[in-house]
C-alpha cells in the first residue's frame, strides 16, 4: 500500500499491510521545534535550510519529507503557510517561522506576540510555549450584546487560497493530507469568554450560551460551505477540535454536553458528511472522554485523537473492544506525560509494542502517534525509541 492507501484503509476499517503512522499531521500529533532540531542533528538530516515552525503557539515543527521518510510517517499536515522568515528562538536555535511570528522580548525574559496593538499571547521566561491571554467576549453577558457582533465566515478568498495550496500539495506528496479546520464549540467558548467564565455561563446562562453557539456554528457552516466539497479532492482528513476532558473526568457532565454542545457538534459534522462524504472526519479531544464517545460517534465523527489511555476510563483494551468497530483510534502509541517523560528507553519501546498489539489487533482502525505532542525537552533517543519501534513492528508484518 502507499501511505495514502494505508491511512484510508485504516479509516474505512479495511485490512492494512502495516500500521499507519503519523507525526505532525495536525497540531496534536507533532513535535516541538527544539526537540525536532536535536532529532534532525542526531539523524544527520539537518537541512542546509532551517527547520520550519508552523504552529507558533505550541512551537511545533513542520517536518521536512526526509525526516518523515526516515521515521516511516504516512501523514502530513496541510501546508497553508504563505511564506517563511528567519527567527532566533529563546533557546538560541534559528528556525523559519510564518510571517505573523514577530515576538517581543521583555526585560524579564518572557515574550509576547502582539496583534492589532494588543498582547494576544504570552510566553513566560521558563516556558517553551505561548499562552492565550486575551478573551474577546469576557465581559459580555447580555444576549442583545451578541446581536451586535459579526462572527464572520464564508470568506471566499481564504477558501480559494486553501484549495489552491492543497491542490499543489497533493501533487507533491503521496502521504495522507490532514486539513485542520477547528470547529470548536466548548473549547471555542473558553477562548472567547475565558475558561472559568464560560463554565459558569454554561450552567447559569444557558440561553445566552445557546445564542452564542448558534452564531458560532453558523460561522463554521459558512466556512465549510465555501470549502466543501472542493477540498475533498485534495485532502484526506478534515480535523475538528474540542477538548472535552480532564485527566479524571469529562469537563462537563454528560447531560450538559448533550444539551449545550452535542447539537452544534452534530450539525457541523453532519454538514461535512453530507457535502464531502469522502473526507474523513477527525476529532481531537484530550482527556477522559469515554462517556462521550457514543455521542461523538452519533455526531458523525470517524476518528478520535489523541487516545489518552492514561486518563480515567480510557483503558486501551476497553476502547478497542467497545468502540474499535465504530471509530478509528488515532494516537495512543506512547504516553507523553509519564512513560516518555520519566521512563527509560526500554520502557518506551515496551509501551509502544503493547499499545500497537492492542490497537492493531485486527490490522485496521488504528493510526499510530504518541499521545499528543512530543515536548521540547524530549531527547532524540526517546523520539527514536517511539518511531523506530513502530518501524520494527511494521518490518515484521
Amino acid at each position: 500500500m502507499t501511505s495514502r492507501e494505508r491511512v484510508r484503509a485504516a479509516i474505512a476499517h479495511k485490512l492494512c499491510d502495516k500500521i499507519p503512522v503519523d507525526l505532525g499531521g495536525m497540531g496534536s500529533t507533532g513535535i516541538n521545534i527544539n526537540s525536532y532540531d536535536k532529532l534532525t542533528e542526531k539523524l544527520g538530516l539537518a537541512y542546509s535550510k532551517l527547520a520550519r515552525m508552523n504552529d507558533i503557539g505550541q512551537q511545533l515543527a513542520f517536518p521536512y519529507p526526509d525526516v518523515l521518510d526516515r521515521l516511516g510517517v504516512d501523514c502530513v499536515q496541510a501546508d497553508l503557510i504563505p511564506s517563511w522568515h528567519e527567527v532566533t528562538l529563546k533557546t538560541g536555535i534559528k528556525v523559519l517561522a510564518p510571517p505573523n511570528y514577530t515576538p517581543r522580548l521583555n526585560a524579564d525574559g518572557s515574550q509576547d506576540l502582539i496583534y492589532d496593538g494588543k498582547i494576544m499571547y504570552h510566553m513566560p521566561k521558563e516556558s517553551y510555549y505561548f499562552d492565550l491571554v486575551v478573551f474577546p467576549f469576557k465581559d459580555l453577558s447580555e444576549e442583545t450584546e451578541l446581536d451586535k457582533i459579526d462572527f464572520g465566515g464564508g470568506d471566499k478568498v481564504w477558501a480559494e487560497y486553501c484549495i489552491n495550496r492543497l491542490k499543489k500539495q497533493r501533487t507533491e506528496t503521496g502521504r495522507a493530507i490532514l486539513f485542520g479546520f477547528g470547529g470548536n464549540i466548548l473549547e471555542g467558548g473558553t477562548v472567547d469568554f475565558g475558561f472559568a467564565n464560560f463554565m459558569e455561563l454554561l450552567l447559569a446562562e444557558p440561553s445566552f450560551v445557546h445564542k452564542w453557539a448558534r452564531k458560532k456554528t453558523d460561522m463554521y457552516l459558512k466556512n465549510l460551505e465555501v470549502l466543501l466539497p472542493e477540498i475533498a479532492r485534495y485532502a484526506d482528513v478534515i480535523v475538528f477540535g474540542d477538548d472535552l476532558g480532564t485527566q479524571e473526568s469529562t469537563l462537563i457532565s454528560k447531560s450538559t454536553y448533550k444539551e449545550m454542545i452535542h447539537p452544534y457538534h452534530k450539525e457541523i459534522y453532519q454538514y461535512t458528511k453530507k457535502y464531502a462524504p469522502e473526507l474523513a472526519r477527525f476529532l481531537h479531544s484530550c482527556g477522559a472522554i469515554e462517556p462521550l464517545i457514543p455521542y461523538i460517534i452519533d455526531e458523525g465523527i470517524q476518528i478520535i485523537n489523541p487516545v489518552q489511555f492514561a486518563a480515567k476510563g480510557m483503558d486501551s483494551k476497553h476502547l478497542k473492544k467497545e468502540y474499535g468497530k465504530d471509530i478509528v483510534l488515532w494516537g495512543g502509541g506512547a504516553d507523553m506525560q509519564h512513560t516518555v517523560a520519566s521512563g527509560t528507553i526500554d520502557d518506551i519501546k515496551n509501551e509502544v509494542r503493547k499499545q500497537c498489539e492492542i490497537f492493531f489487533s485486527d490490522r485496521t482502525g488504528f493510526v499510530f502517534s504518541q499521545v499528543h505532542n512530543i515536548l521540547g525537552n524530549v531527547t532524540p533517543e526517546k523520539v527514536l525509541a517511539i518511531y523506530d519501534t513502530v518501524r520494527e513492528i511494521n518490518a515484521g508484518l
